[in-house]
């Protein structure tokens, strides 16, 4: 699982300091799951011939469509894997190849050898085609992806060219011939309930078994191969549930989301990023966001033990989908955390094949690395399936963070428009500049129900504007003390109300925004490699004169210090990985000096106020 030689040093490094946590931090490992069977090579019922390059039956691509909302397995907020796609059980027992399909030259698919897909595939080399390899997460020698559901080839992981031949193959497999789990129907009811249990008007999960074919589960495969091979007799499905997904998400546009940091949590002190395909809502808070993080509480486990296994992947990373006003009540709300919306010039047809994908990706999951498979990372491949032009991962070699895969996005010349989303926290800030501290004090106790909306708006000696800011201002603090648990959902609600309807009969006003800070995409590389020089002198004991000449390097893996432009950054933070300052050279006397000044091999992070 550990990645040689990229983080092969930090693993010798906690195992010679931090011995004691090795007992407690066991990798995840998936369940025991038998080989990959081969749910395809069967003889099909003939049917109309399908035209290149459009999507057969069951998948059509209207303009503006896109396939699959993440998963209609982990819809709205929950994330929680359900692993309802095709599990390869010890259960399955592997089916002989029937003759009519073979995958090597002289090969026939129900006969029909001038149109074998396989060779005809095997001869434009598809398998080394760069959208093939995209659709796979293959990177230089395999597949990121880890979740063995994912492949049809018991050596899907490592072989792209097999896992072609499998997958169309798999196409091919008649509805009635499709294998799925014996608990699917099970697995399928427990989803179901728990969407019903969230209160959610998403589509729920569908128990036909030709939802699980292999056209229906990976529809970003079929419509790219359909494009280039224009299969022929394929089976006649519907994939009610994939449509349903769709149509209900209805993707027309995608954002790239970037929350900043939150410096008290080891998960996000350096950012985050997510995607938000954007529908046909009024409301950009009812379209769905895509996110990939770990399966991990870092709430539940100790910090030390949490940055261990998340640095030398011991955790699973899942896509998951859910409305974005859950991201907002948790990035903006909840952890203060501000919030830049960066609009990206996708066409219809681009934002289609992601969608595709990530349908795909539903119950797929990766080793997640804090370092540089996490977050930020993974909605790359989602960017590259879409427009297999780009070639963004390639900029990254070491370590990847949310502030420069936006420098690299923004490069490619996909950000057409930026917008930014104050924090509870920056809205009160702003609030604060206009008002005594009188009247924040006011503020405070309306918000925490000690003086009625209705004492302030009569109060003769304010003027309107201070009944206004007050009234307004603890309107935000009563959300923001629900939010902290300091108000229960009830008295919250009664406080907003009574406040709210007090403001509304004071006029109407300009609301009050806080200005956008200067934007991430100007803020500063992680990477620092400074060249210096040392003159130090000093009397020695004898009063002698001792000076020192030196050179000196000082070096920073990733990400910002105070001495840097706080351009895109939390104005007085601090966070530093792997920084070493250190210099060598000669005093008086010739002699050799080499010191280390400075060493921190793990993050560390700082706020000065």
């Amino acid at each position: 699982m550990m990645k040689f030689p990229k983080l092969f040093f930090l693993w010798l490094l906690f195992i010679s300091l931090f011995p004691p946590l090795l007992a407690d931090s066991k990798p995840y490992q998936p369940k025991n799951i038998a080989e990959s069977t081969n749910l395809s090579n069967q003889k099909t019922p003939s049917m109309s011939a399908q035209r290149s390059g459009a999507e057969p039956s069951g998948i059509h691509s209207r303009e503006g469509d896109t396939i699959n909302d993440i998963e209609s397995h982990q819809p709205n907020s929950i994330t929680e894997s359900t692993n309802l796609t095709n599990q390869k059980n010890p259960e399955y027992a592997r089916e002989a190849e029937p003759s009519g399909i073979h995958s090597r030259e002289g090969d026939t698919i129900n006969g029909i050898e001038s149109t074998n897909p396989i060779n005809k595939a095997l001869e434009l080399k598809l398998a080394d085609s760069k959208q093939w390899r995209d659709l796979l997460h293959f990177g230089r020698w395999e597949s990121e992806i880890d979740s063995l559901e994912f492949f049809y080839a018991p050596n899907g992981k490592k072989d792209a060219e097999a896992e072609l031949i499998a997958t169309i193959k798999a196409f091919y497999t008649p509805i009635d011939l499709v294998e799925v789990p014996k608990d699917f129907e099970e697995k399928v009811s427990k989803t179901n309930a728990l969407l019903d249990s969230a209160v959610t008007s998403l589509p729920r999960r569908s128990a036909k078994k030709q939802d699980y074919h292999a056209i229906c589960r990976f529809p970003a495969r079929f419509f790219y191969l359909n494009s280039v091979l224009n299969f022929e007799n394929l089976p006649q499905v519907e994939c009610e549930e994939f449509h349903q997904m769709r149509d209900y998400v209805n993707p027309k546009s995608a954002t790239l989301i970037f929350p900043s940091a939150h410096i008290n949590s080891p998960a996000s002190m350096f950012g985050h990023t997510f995607l938000l395909l954007n529908s046909g809502f009024n409301s950009r808070l009812l379209s769905f966001a895509i996110n990939y993080q770990a399966a991990a509480d870092e709430k539940s486990e100790n910090g030390l033990a949490f940055a261990y296994k998340g640095l030398l992947g011991f955790y699973e990373g899942r896509y998951s989908i859910l409305p974005y006003y859950d991201k907002i009540k948790e990035y903006r709300d909840s952890e203060n955390r501000d919030i830049w919306e960066f609009d990206l010039n996708l066409t219809s047809d681009e934002i289609a094949q992601m969608y595709r994908h990530i349908w795909e990706l539903g119950d797929a999951w990766a080793w997640y690395y804090f370092f540089d498979e996490n977050c930020s990372y993974n909605m790359l491949w989602l960017l590259e399936v879409a427009r297999p032009s780009l070639n963004l991962r390639k900029k990254f070699i070491y370590q990847v963070n949310p502030p420069e895969t936006l420098h690299a996005i923004n490069e490619a010349g996909l950000i057409e428009k930026e917008t930014f989303r104050p924090s509870k926290r920056t809205k009160l800030l702003e609030y604060e500049r206009y008002m005594s501290f009188g009247d924040v004090r006011k503020a405070k106790k309306v918000a925490l129900g000690k003086i009625e909306p209705q004492t302030i708006a009569r109060d003769s000696v304010l003027s309107l504007n201070q009944k206004q800011f007050i009234l307004e201002s603890s309107i935000e603090m009563s959300e923001y003390w629900y939010m902290k648990g300091k108000l229960e959902k009830e008295q919250y609600t009664d406080i907003a109300h009574k406040a709210a309807l007090e403001r509304s009969n004071l006029g109407a006003s300009t609301a009050l925004q806080p200005p956008a800070p200067s934007s991430p995409l100007g803020a500063n590389q992680g990477l620092r490699v400074s060249p210096m020089y040392f003159y130090h002198a000093r009397l020695d004991s004898h009063n002698a004169r001792n000076a020192t000449n030196a050179l000196g390097l000082d070096f920073r893996l990733t990400y910002h210090d105070i001495t840097d432009n706080d351009l895109g950054y939390l104005k007085g933070a601090q966070i530093e990985f792997l920084k070493v300052l250190a210099y060598a050279g000669l005093d008086s006397k010739n002699n050799q000096v080499l010191q280390v000044h400075q060493a921190t091999c793990y993050p560390s992070a700082h706020l000065q106020a």
